[in-house]
């Protein structure tokens, strides 16, 4: 299953995630990782062509075509949930000893790319970029060897949240969990431009 932890984010006030019984994160007001290793890159969160997921929220696992997900790796069939934080789809490894495992989710929860920008600051892992011209922040608790999230502003109020779990073995990927969260931001974007 995958376990990242994720920003919970709230707009009226900061939160940290915490890990459920399943290990999957949930928003929780636990203590937020050190910013130590923090790496801040300024950017604009101007976003000129305005992208919209609602076609996606009641199919989220349609966003990736069959080809995108076979670039991705061998999967178990993907989940479709739908949690505090939006609609999602996840896609557990085939073998989790080599397979990664990531989770597109739509944050339908009130939450902006300034807003994750704020809370993502104090992680581990923070930084901001743009992913085919759309204001993306990257962002871990601990190192982003192994998990890594990128969350992406399509439209002032519209964010998404592309998650990886990577395993030691992994071929493309393994040390650097956030290079394969892009990767899938990148695809999930490529779907929403149609």
């Amino acid at each position: 299953m995958l376990a990242i932890l994720i920003i919970g984010i709230a707009i009226s006030s900061v939160t940290a995630c915490s890990e459920d019984s399943t290990g999957r994160a949930t928003p929780g007001n636990s203590t937020r990782p050190s910013s130590s290793s923090t790496n801040t890159v300024e950017s604009s969160t101007s976003i000129s062509s305005q992208l919209s997921f609602d076609a996606f929220k009641s199919k989220p696992c349609d966003i990736l075509t069959a080809q995108q997900v076979a670039s991705l790796g061998t999967f178990d069939p993907p989940e479709a949930e739908n949690d505090a934080l939006g609609p999602s789809c996840r896609l557990d490894g085939k073998d989790i000893s080599v397979d990664p495992s990531y989770e597109v989710t739509f944050l339908t929860d009130g939450s902006t790319i300034e807003s994750i920008r704020e809370n993502a600051g104090s992680y581990a892992v923070s930084r901001e970029t743009e992913i085919d011209s759309y204001p993306a922040v990257i962002f871990d608790s601990t190192d982003g060897l192994l998990n890594c999230s990128t969350a992406v502003g399509i439209a002032t109020d519209q964010v998404f949240l592309a998650q990886t779990n990577i395993t030691e073995k992994d071929p493309d990927y393994s040390g650097n969990a956030c290079a394969a969260a892009e990767n899938l931001a990148s695809l999930v974007l490529e779907s929403l431009k149609g």
